[in-house]
C-alpha cells in the first residue's frame, strides 16, 4: 500500500486570500497539451515516488479557523517524502508556509524543523483506499510505457502475425527481450500480503465471527441452564422423538426383512423432515437475493430477513448433515445382517448411476448460466435445484460408504462410530450455539436500527431539505470550475469537508462506518474498485476539528456526474451513505442534511439530484493538484499489470487471449 499525508495548518488571520493567489500562481501546475508543466518553484514531477498531491483551502467559519490542506499519495516514509519535497522546493514551501501559524522562523534555512513541523500537523486518515495498492508511482509509469511500446510493436508486424495468439504471444515475448530497457517486465512484480492473502483473511474474518456468536450463544444460554451437556441432551431428546416416525415406518414395512436397511430407514426417516425445512428456508432465502441485486431495489426489511434467512438455512443444513451422519453410524454398529453380496453389489451400482446423472444435470445447471441470459425467478430456480444436486450427491456418497463399511468387522465399526458420534454431537451444540448467538446480535442490530431511524426521522424535520441547495449551482461554480473547464480530462480531483451531526450515538456510528469500511478497503476491496466502482485512484477520509467536521480527499477518473453516478447504482451506496447520513452542511445560518437515509444504508444517496446538490454545497475549491500519471485510469493500470504479469508466467490460452483483449 502507498503512503499518504494529511497535513492541515491553521493560516494566519487575514491570510487566506493571499495563500490562495500564492497557490493559483505560484503552485498549481499548468495545463498544456503535453500534460500538466509544474511551476519551478514546486517541481513535483522531480519525486519519483509521489502518486498525487493536492492544496487546498478552508475558509474561516463560525468557530472553525481557516486551514490550509496539504495531501499526498507516495511510496516510502512520510520523512523521505517531505524532505524530498524541501529539497525541491526550498523558497516555495517557505512562501507558502509562511500564511500558517507556528511555522519556524528559520524558514527553509533549517529544514528538518520545517519538517518536524510539518510532521507534527499530519493528521493522517480515518479510511483510507488505494485503486492500485502495491504499485509503486515508478512502476505504473514503467508498465504503461511497457504496454504502449508492446502496442507499437504489434502495429509494425501486421504482414508478418502467426497464425495463433501463442505464437504472437511468443513474438512480443522475444521483442520484450531485445530491448534491454524492458527486461524488466518478465520478472513477476510484488503483490502486497493484503492482496496475496486476501480470500485466507476474509475466511478467518468469517471463523473470527462464528467463534464470537458461539461464545454469545453460549453465554446466553448458560443464562437459562442450557450447558454444552444440556444443550446435547435437548438436541437428542429432539431427534429422538422425530425418530419414533421412522421406527413406526420401518416396522410397517420390514424391508427385505434386513436389520441393516431397517436400522437405515429408521434413522433415515426423520432426514425427511429436515430435508423439507431446508428446502423452503433456501426457497425464501433464494426469493429474498433473487429479486434484489440492485441497491435501488434493497431495503432494510428485505436484506434483514435475508440475513436470518441464511442464518437458519445454514443451521439447518448442519443439523441435517449431523442427523445424517449420526443415522449412518448407528447403521455402522448393526450386524450386517443376512443381506448378500450381490444386493451390496446392486446397490452400490445404483448409487453410482445416480452420482453419474446427478454431475450431469449439476454441469447442464452451471452451462445454463454461461449460455443463456436467465430473470431473477430463472436464476433462482437454478440455484435451489443445484443445491439439490449437491444434496443428493452428498447422501449418495454417503450411502456407498455406508455399504462397503457393513463389510468391515462390527468391532472396527463400532469404535469407529462411538468416536464419530461424539464428534458429531459435539458439532451440532457448537452449531446450536453458534445460531443461538447469530439470531440474539441480529435482534439487538433490529432494535439498534429502529433508534437509527427514530433519529433519521427527527433530522428530517430539524434539517432543511438538500433538494433545496439545487439553486445554489452558480454559487458554487468556482469550486468546481477545474474540472468544467476542462483542464482534467481524464482524472478529478474533489475535496468536501462537511459537519458532523452532534452527539455520541452519531460519532460513534461515522466512526463505526468508517473503520469497517478502512477494513473493506484494504483486505477486500484491494484489486481496483472500491464497492463496484473502478474508478477511484485514492480516496481518504478525516475527522477534523476534533471530530466535529469530516474531510473527504478523492483522485478519480472521468468527469464529476459520471464519478456520482456510480455511488449511486453501485453497491458502494451503502458505504456512501452510513457516512455522510452522519453529516450536515450549514448555508447563510441554515442546516441541510444529508438525503433522508433509511436505516442507515438505504435510499440517501439514490435521491440523485439531492445528493449531487449536497456534494457540491460541501464541495471546496482544489487550488493546486498534480497527478503523477494523468491520462491512467484505474482500469488502464489495472491491465498494465496484468500484461506485465503475463510476461513473467506461462499463461494459458484463455490467459493469452485476455491479453490481446485488454491490448
Amino acid at each position: 500500500m502507498p503512503a499518504y499525508t494529511t497535513i492541515i495548518t491553521s493560516i494566519k488571520d487575514s491570510c487566506a486570500d493571499s495563500c490562495r493567489e500564492y497557490l493559483r500562481d505560484h503552485v498549481d501546475p499548468a495545463c498544456t497539451k503535453s500534460g500538466p508543466r509544474c511551476s519551478p518553484e514546486f517541481r513535483f514531477d522531480l519525486i519519483p515516488t509521489l502518486h498525487f498531491c493536492s492544496f487546498s483551502i478552508l475558509d474561516k467559519e463560525d468557530e472553525f479557523d481557516a486551514y490550509l490542506v496539504f495531501e499526498a499519495t507516495f511510496d516510502g516514509s512520510r520523512e523521505d517524502f517531505l524532505s524530498d519535497l524541501l529539497r525541491l522546493a526550498p523558497d516555495g514551501m517557505h512562501e507558502l508556509y509562511s500564511h500558517c501559524v507556528g511555522y519556524p522562523v528559520s524558514g527553509h534555512a533549517i529544514p528538518h524543523i520545517t519538517r518536524e513541523f510539518l510532521l507534527r500537523h499530519d493528521v493522517g486518515a480515518h479510511t483510507f483506499f488505494c485503486g492500485s495498492p502495491g504499485r509503486s508511482a515508478v512502476q505504473i509509469q514503467d508498465e504503461h510505457r511497457l504496454r504502449t511500446a508492446i502496442v507499437e510493436h504489434l502495429s509494425t508486424v501486421t504482414s508478418t502475425i502467426p497464425p495463433r495468439l501463442s505464437g504472437l504471444f511468443e513474438d512480443v515475448r522475444s521483442f520484450i527481450r531485445s530491448k534491454t530497457n524492458y527486461r524488466w517486465a518478465e520478472q513477476p512484480p510484488p503483490v502486497p500480503w493484503e492482496v496475496r492473502f486476501r480470500r485466507a483473511i476474509v475466511a478467518a474474518a468469517l471463523a473470527l465471527v462464528a467463534i464470537t456468536a458461539c461464545g454469545f450463544g453460549v453465554a446466553l444460554a448458560a443464562r437459562f441452564g442450557l450447558g454444552p451437556f444440556s444443550m446435547n441432551r435437548s438436541i437428542l431428546a429432539i431427534l429422538a422423538w422425530t425418530n419414533q416416525f421412522g421406527t413406526i415406518l420401518a416396522a410397517e414395512l420390514a424391508v427385505l426383512q434386513n436389520p441393516w436397511l431397517d436400522v437405515a430407514l429408521q434413522a433415515a426417516v426423520p432426514l425427511v423432515g429436515l430435508s423439507f425445512i431446508w428446502i423452503l428456508i433456501r426457497f425464501g432465502e433464494l426469493r429474498l437475493s433473487g429479486s434484489s441485486k440492485r441497491p435501488r431495489d434493497q431495503s432494510f426489511a428485505r436484506r434483514f430477513f435475508l440475513h436470518i434467512a441464511i442464518i437458519l438455512r445454514s443451521g439447518t443444513l448442519v443439523f441435517l448433515a449431523g442427523a445424517t451422519a449420526l443415522a449412518f453410524l448407528e447403521a455402522l454398529k448393526t450386524s450386517p445382517g443376512s443381506g448378500s453380496l450381490l444386493m451390496s453389489l446392486f446397490l452400490l451400482g445404483v448409487v453410482l448411476l445416480a452420482l453419474l446423472v446427478l454431475q450431469h444435470y449439476a454441469t447442464t445447471l452451471k452451462l445454463s448460466a454461461r449460455l443463456t441470459k436467465l430473470t431473477l425467478r430463472q436464476e433462482a430456480e437454478r440455484r435451489l435445484r443445484l443445491d439439490l444436486v449437491n444434496f443428493g450427491r452428498a447422501i449418495s456418497v454417503a450411502f456407498g460408504i455406508l455399504v462397503i463399511a457393513r463389510y468391515l468387522p462390527l468391532t472396527i465399526n463400532g469404535n469407529l462410530a462411538d468416536f464419530c458420534t461424539i464428534v458429531v454431537e459435539a458439532s451440532l451444540v457448537i452449531v446450536a450455539y453458534g445460531v443461538i448467538g447469530a439470531l440474539a446480535a441480529y435482534a439487538i442490530g433490529f432494535i439498534l436500527f429502529l433508534e437509527i431511524r427514530r433519529r433519521e426521522r427527527r433530522d428530517k424535520r430539524k434539517l432543511g431539505d438538500p433538494a433545496e441547495l439545487m439553486a445554489r449551482a452558480r454559487v458554487n461554480a468556482a469550486k468546481y470550475a477545474r474540472e468544467e473547464s476542462g483542464n482534467n480530462a481524464r482524472q478529478n480531483h474533489l475535496a468536501s469537508v462537511t459537519r458532523v451531526k452532534p452527539g455520541l450515538f452519531r460519532i460513534c456510528l461515522l466512526r463505526g462506518a468508517l473503520f469497517v469500511i478502512g477494513l473493506l478497503s484494504r483486505f477486500w476491496y484491494n484489486r481496483g474498485e472500491l464497492g463496484g466502482i473502478p474508478t477511484i485512484l485514492s480516496a481518504r477520509w478525516v475527522l477534523i476539528d476534533r471530530g466535529r467536521r469530516l474531510l473527504f480527499l478523492d483522485n478519480y477518473g472521468g468527469a464529476w456526474e459520471s464519478y456520482l453516478n456510480e455511488f449511486i447504482d453501485m453497491t458502494a451506496v451503502k458505504g456512501l451513505n452510513a457516512i455522510w447520513t452522519n453529516t450536515f452542511v450549514k448555508v447563510h445560518g441554515r442546516s441541510y442534511g444529508f438525503p433522508e437515509t433509511r436505516f442507515l444504508f438505504w435510499r440517501g444517496a439514490q435521491a440523485e439530484r439531492p445528493f449531487k446538490a449536497y456534494v457540491r454545497e460541501s464541495q471546496i475549491e482544489t487550488i493546486a493538484w498534480y497527478s503523477a500519471y494523468l491520462a491512467l485510469s484505474v482500469v488502464n493500470i489495472n491491465a498494465n499489470s496484468r500484461l506485465r504479469r503475463s510476461l513473467s508466467k506461462s499463461p494459458t490460452a484463455p490467459e493469452i487471449d485476455t491479453v490481446f483483449q485488454n491490448l
